[in-house]
């Protein structure tokens, strides 16, 4: 049994980069920690951005992501988003 590649469903241009994590969460989206730019990604069924749903506003003071940096694993457990801070060494 062999798959072949079905093409790109989201990238660069929808602002990942260097995404390394996907999981499908329970309301159905996608979730998709981008490395490079400190952000966790919430993606529909068709590909397209719904939101960033953790990042850093810099229009606010501190920082909201509370200290997430280079975001390398996920996952959902009932109602809480667990992420690995690679950067930080931290959940």
């Amino acid at each position: 049994n062999t798959a072949a590649p079905l093409g790109i469903f989201v990238g660069t241009a929808a602002g990942l980069s260097q995404p390394d994590a996907i999981i499908r969460s329970s309301s159905g989206h996608f979730l998709v920690c981008s490395r490079a730019n400190d952000s966790v990604f919430r993606i529909s069924e068709d590909g397209s951005v719904v939101d960033r749903l953790i990042c850093d506003d810099p229009e606010t003071p501190g920082d909201p992501t509370g200290g997430l940096r280079n975001p390398q694993g996920i996952a959902e457990l009932d109602d809480t988003l667990l992420v690995s801070s690679g950067g930080t060494h931290a959940v």
